[in-house]
This record gives structure tokens, C-alpha cells and sequence, in this order.
């Protein structure tokens, strides 16, 4: 169990869960940072974290969307379920309100989604960097700071924008911020590569729908630097005249499908009809 303790409703909800759980014959694995968070630890395990995930069979993740993301991209060979603490919640499977519902889970009464993911090289070929993302990567210098970017494949030249920077995302995360940007929505089952500009200045402002067999090279072709963003998560800078590389990764995410809601009940409760 993974709760974020930073979402106000976690400590409760991860308490019922745990409740729920060892009513069920199942074992919650806890890292030992959470137990003053834990009312009754009886018939728990507390340890580090990195020693009991290896030996779990599923991950529990409780908070939003973004505890969901970090679970997934730090352990992409475990199946990941989530319990929404958050606001929107659009990758978790239960609300607070359906503990009841986890009976699914431990009897085994689920399938696994495979969703693809993104891989990002940074830097030169000696000191190559890379990142998985789940959502989306973003390049951005911020507000009201226009760069110009050349994204190529193969050498030729796809599109040149003049914007506020640009989102590649996977159709995992074309519910999020390339849906703000004007992005399509992609079924996530389907596997594609988005290319969404923020705020160009230019009339041609839709998104590119690209094939996630290729490798893509985004090219900074004026001074200055720019924000390299990994699943909402700043991890370095791009400097002017550097190269990055964006491809689909090799990890599949595992994201446990409890049958209660599909992706197209979720659009219309979560984001469509959502007040």
C-alpha cells in the first residue's frame, strides 16, 4: 500500500482499506514511514520499501492521479491499482466510497491493462540520460516565453513551432494537460504518440496523432533554455543547440481493470459532465 499522505482524505481511506483487506485474508505491506499513520497494525507487514515490493503482488496506490503515475513509472513490472483521494482521479479504479469493492481484488476477479509508455534520451551519446513516463513529456519555458522548436524524425523536418513549448504524450495521458493544450482524447488502449503545442504562435494549433514506432529528435533552435517535465515532474534542463530523443519505452504499464468502469464512463463522469 502506497498512500500520499499529502491528499487530506489518504489516512482514513488508507485505514478502511487496510481494514477491508486483512478482512479478506489478504497481508498489507506497508513501508515503515506510514505506521503512525496506521490505527490498528494488526496484520500488517512494515519494512522498507524497496526490500517488500518485490515480493507483492499487486501494488495499492491512494491519492490521485499523480500517486498513481510515481507508482507506476517506479515499478513498471507490478500491476498497480488505485483508490482516488485526489480531485478528478481519472486513472484510479475505486473512490472512498467502494472499499467494499476490493473483494474483487483479492480473489483475483480482474485483468490487467498494458498501456504504453514513453522513453526520453537526454544528452550526448556518452552521457545519455533516460526517462519513462506514464502521461505525457513536456518542453516549456514558461509563461509568456515563446521558443522555437524543430521536432524531426529521421533527419527530416515534421513541424516547427513557435510556442510556449510542446507535449508529447501517450494516449494514457491525452486526458491531461495535451487535453488542456486543445489535444485529442485517444482510447488508451490504442497505441500512439501525441504531439500538442502549448499556445502556438501560429494558426496551425492541432495536434499531431504520430505512429510510436519511430524516434523523434526535438531540437531547440534558438538561445536559452527550457523545462523538461516527465509526468509533471521537472527532472532537468534543455539547453539551446541539445537534442532530445522521445520514442515509445519497451516497459509496459500494468494498470488492474476491476470491471466497475470503463474508459468511456470515466470520460463522461470525469471530465465530460464534471462540474
Amino acid at each position: 500500500m502506497i498512500p500520499n499522505l499529502e491528499k487530506q482524505d489518504s489516512v482514513p481511506c488508507t485505514n478502511s482499506a487496510l481494514r477491508r483487506l486483512v478482512s479478506l485474508g489478504a497481508v498489507p505491506v506497508l513501508d515503515e514511514k506510514f505506521r503512525a499513520c496506521i490505527a490498528n497494525p494488526a496484520g500488517c507487514v512494515f519494512g522498507r520499501a524497496g526490500e517488500l515490493i518485490p515480493d507483492c503482488d499487486v501494488l495499492l496506490a491512494i491519492g490521485g492521479d499523480g500517486t498513481i503515475l510515481n507508482t507506476v513509472t517506479a515499478n513498471p513490472d507490478k500491476p498497480v491499482i488505485g483508490i482516488n483521494t485526489g480531485r478528478v482521479g481519472f486513472l484510479t479504479q475505486l473512490e472512498g466510497g467502494e472499499l467494499d469493492r476490493l473483494d474483487l481484488l483479492v480473489q483475483g476477479r480482474y485483468r490487467i491493462q498494458e498501456r504504453m509508455m514513453l522513453e526520453m534520451e537526454v544528452g550526448p551519446p556518452s552521457g545519455m540520460r533516460r526517462w519513462t513516463a506514464l502521461n505525457d513529456i513536456i518542453l516549456s519555458r514558461g509563461y509568456n516565453k515563446i521558443s522555437e522548436l524543430g521536432i524531426y524524425h529521421c533527419g527530416d523536418l515534421i513541424v516547427r513551432h513557435r510556442a510556449d513549448g510542446v507535449i508529447f504524450s501517450t494516449p494514457t495521458g491525452s486526458t491531461g494537460y495535451s487535453l488542456s493544450a486543445g489535444g485529442a482524447v485517444v482510447d488508451p488502449s490504442l497505441s500512439a504518440i501525441l504531439l500538442t503545442a502549448i499556445c502556438p504562435y501560429s494558426s496551425f494549433n492541432r495536434s499531431l496523432i504520430l505512429p510510436p514506432d519511430q524516434v523523434y529528435t526535438v531540437h531547440m533552435e534558438e538561445q536559452g533554455d527550457m523545462s523538461i517535465l516527465v509526468d509533471g515532474e521537472m527532472v532537468r534542463r534543455m539547453d539551446a543547440g541539445q537534442d532530445i530523443r522521445i520514442r515509445q519505452s519497451p516497459k509496459r504499464a500494468r494498470l488492474i481493470d476491476l470491471g466497475l468502469r470503463d474508459f468511456y464512463k470515466n470520460l463522461r463522469e470525469k471530465l465530460i459532465l464534471r462540474r
